[in-house]
């Protein structure tokens, strides 16, 4: 996961977890992280190569649903957004 998505709560990744297998957030019609990945994934995941990193394993993903999980902190509006959202 990254550091800058204030949507993400601990229930979000215990029901990501709970799942046990390869699963996804989905929001703003897409998955993403963050993402629970099983042992069985890490041969695949130590097998990447290049910048999209996992892209390409979660397209078959199962997924949680995570409202405003497309929201992330990288500008001063982006953060007064956030603040309103969930302060």
């Amino acid at each position: 996961m990254t550091c800058d998505m204030p949507a993400v709560t601990p229930e979000h990744l215990r029901a990501l977890e709970i799942t046990g297998r390869l699963t996804a957030s989905f929001y703003a019609g897409r998955k993403g992280v963050p993402a629970y990945f099983p042992s069985s994934a890490f041969a695949e995941l130590r097998a990447l190569k290049g910048d999209t990193g996992a892209r390409n394993l979660l397209r078959e993903a199962g997924c949680v649903p995570l409202p405003h999980g497309e929201i992330d902190v990288d500008t001063w509006a982006d953060l007064e957004l956030a603040e309103s959202l969930f302060a």
